[in-house]
């Protein structure tokens, strides 16, 4: 529980650290992504961008990709920063990107939009709207084997078909989501902003188990040794799991 380091970027930062080998990446509201060495906290590099970077840069291979508040998707050579393409997205992106064996990015924006963008074609190769219900996605997006779930402030999650974008189901929360679903096995798991941790079938969207905290849940579940973990703002943390 020693400190060992501090880096002080020059805004707050909201991104969580990615770490990779030796490194570790984030975002910051100071519009720029850092790399620092994990033993020292020394900066290796920073990219600028032209918007807060509220997401945590995901890897893929040697490439940091991240998506901000400027309205475009970045690629970043991990080794040294340097940018390697950029895709126009048109709007805001506070969520992080969930990244595919294809090498293609899903994520939702504040446009109300999710998107899949094809990151060696640097290309977008659908949007997705709901006809009625616009509002932004906060929440990451969960990848399965042919789906992506995507939580958004319009109350529903949409589980999209990961190569068209069409919608498979739809599923209303009551409330706004801006937990990110997690995909364990054939289950996803989320809570809601009036304070419910659901279980849903991942092929589906069919609701298995819910749980009412009575507080709104922002936070991400994790999920580990048959036990689910997630924390509600009243400071509550709650596990779930099959009693041994």
């Amino acid at each position: 529980g020693e400190l060992l380091w501090t880096f002080d970027a020059e805004a707050g930062i909201t991104s969580s650290a990615h770490p990779w080998s030796d490194r570790v990446i984030f975002g910051s509201y100071d519009s720029r992504v850092y790399c620092l060495a994990t033993t020292d906290g020394q900066l290796v590099w920073r990219a600028e961008t032209e918007g807060y970077v509220h997401g945590t840069p995901a890897i893929l291979d040697s490439t940091v990709v991240t998506a901000g508040c400027d309205g475009f998707l970045r690629r970043l050579n991990l080794v040294d920063g340097i940018e390697k393409g950029v895709v126009e997205i048109g709007g805001y992106v506070a969520a992080s990107c969930a990244i595919d064996d294809s090498g293609t990015a899903y994520f939702g924006t504040f446009g109300n939009r999710v998107l899949a963008v094809d990151l060696v074609a640097e290309a977008i190769r659908w949007r997705y709207q709901h006809p009625q219900r616009q509002q932004p996605f906060y929440a990451s997006a969960a990848i399965a084997a042919d789906l992506v779930v995507a939580a958004g402030r319009d109350r529903i999650l949409h589980g999209l078909d990961r190569k068209t974008g069409q919608p498979r189901w739809l599923f209303d929360a009551g409330a706004r989501v801006d937990s990110s679903p997690v995909i364990s096995g054939e289950r996803l798991f989320f809570g809601s902003s009036k304070g419910s941790v659901h279980a849903l079938d991942v092929g589906s969207g069919k609701e298995l188990w819910r749980y009412d905290t009575g507080a709104t849940i922002v936070a991400s579940a994790a999920v580990a040794d048959g036990r689910l973990v997630i924390g509600s703002e009243d400071g509550v943390l709650y596990c779930f799991g099959n009693p041994d």
